[in-house]
């Protein structure tokens, strides 16, 4: 942790003890909003780490499942030790070292939530963070944009392919590409250009009463 450099990278160690810390700190912290009956979300991460630097004795700190009093300091003790045993249990159960990507494991579903045709990526960043890529979610098409006096200019990508079939080598082939931060070009052509290379034109007009 002492050498982490607090960037969720995908070979980063660190951030998967981080992670897995955090992971076990938010429902300890707030067990109180973990009731069934209850509706309310429990405060936002920047809410709680200021919480738990300005007000270690806070009530709500105190886990309901022991016969003792914790503070932020027992909560940020306890949490950190069921981090470090997640993260062990997955290198045993795995046989390798806890990189973020693989630990966290980012899959991109099918829009039908059918595992077999799910793809499996090595992605960074997580929740909360401006490459915002879970384990299940992310900024799923991104684009860069130039108005320029020239013309347009523009780059996009998406974690998918061109084709829907998944026995087709376009049917994830921008996957790693889409993880990785890289881009396509995207064309945009002159509306004369356009005319000129049209291969039909359908003209629609009103019918006549």
């Amino acid at each position: 942790m002492k050498s982490w450099d607090y960037n969720n990278n995908v070979d980063s160690e660190g951030a998967s003890y981080y992670e897995a810390w955090w992971d076990a700190l938010m429902p300890l912290t707030w067990d109180e909003f973990a009731d069934d009956n209850n509706y309310i979300d429990p405060p936002t991460t920047f809410t709680t780490i200021k919480l738990l630097k300005e007000q270690p004795a806070l009530p709500f700190f105190d886990i309901k499942s022991t016969n003792e009093i914790e503070t932020a300091r027992e909560l940020i003790r306890k949490s950190f030790k069921l981090g470090v045993e997640a993260v062990e249990k997955w290198k045993s159960d795995h046989n390798e070292d806890p990189k973020w990507a693989d630990y966290k494991g980012t899959v991109i579903n099918h829009l039908m939530q059918l595992p077999s045709l799910g793809v499996r990526t090595r992605a960074g960043g997580n929740h909360d963070i401006v490459n915002a890529t879970t384990r299940t979610h992310g900024p799923s098409w991104r684009m860069i944009v130039s108005l320029e006096k020239t013309g347009v200019k523009a780059w996009g990508v998406y974690p998918g392919g061109q084709s829907g079939n998944a026995g087709s080598p376009y049917y994830s082939n921008m996957i790693d590409m889409w993880a990785h931060g890289k881009y396509i070009t995207l064309q945009f052509s002159p509306a004369d250009a356009l005319s000129s290379s049209a291969l039909a034109t359908t003209t629609l007009k009103p019918a006549s009463k």
